[in-house]
């Protein structure tokens, strides 16, 4: 995942060996550099994503929990816990007040980043959600599952669309 503020970065869980990290890096891509590594999660990092115009990323892990960084002073903004199963994929929605989860349990959280409470939970998919987006300018969230389905929710009316 790629974002920009006065240089280029990247964000990725780190591969060692044969074994997945249990911490975020932080790369600058124009100069080939890890500049900074987040410590936190007790498991593999499966999913990390930048909250725009902040200098906050979120990753979600195998053990259950997202942790909201701020990446420049390398400390632990909040942690989130509330899903029963490994967190698979993170991602904001485009008013940057809320980040969203998805999960092996099934579920998709929607959580206030700033204060830690999960402000809705999301149902309908009948196996693991692999992946999230949220569509610019709109309450839309699209979720991906193992199930085979994709799935359009507005997340103000906690509704799904399709």
């Amino acid at each position: 995942f790629f974002f920009k503020q006065k240089t280029a970065y990247e964000i990725s869980a780190c591969l060692v060996g044969s074994e997945m990290c249990i911490r975020d890096r932080i790369w600058n891509y124009e100069i080939g550099q890890c500049v900074q590594t987040l410590l936190g999660h007790n498991h593999q990092i499966n999913s990390v994503a930048h909250i725009p115009d902040t200098k906050y990323v979120v990753s979600g892990s195998a053990d259950k929990s997202i942790i909201v960084w701020n990446y420049e002073k390398a400390e632990i903004i909040s942690l989130l816990q509330g899903h029963t199963d490994q967190v698979t994929a993170v991602t904001s929605v485009p008013n940057n007040q809320y980040i969203v989860s998805g999960s092996y349990d099934k579920t998709i959280k929607i959580w206030s980043y700033k204060d830690g409470v999960c402000r809705s939970t999301l149902q309908g998919h009948e196996n693991m959600i692999l992946s999230l987006v949220s569509v610019a300018d709109t309450n839309f969230l699209i979720s991906g599952s193992a199930d085979k389905t994709i799935k359009v929710w507005n997340y103000e009316s906690e509704s799904c669309l399709k």
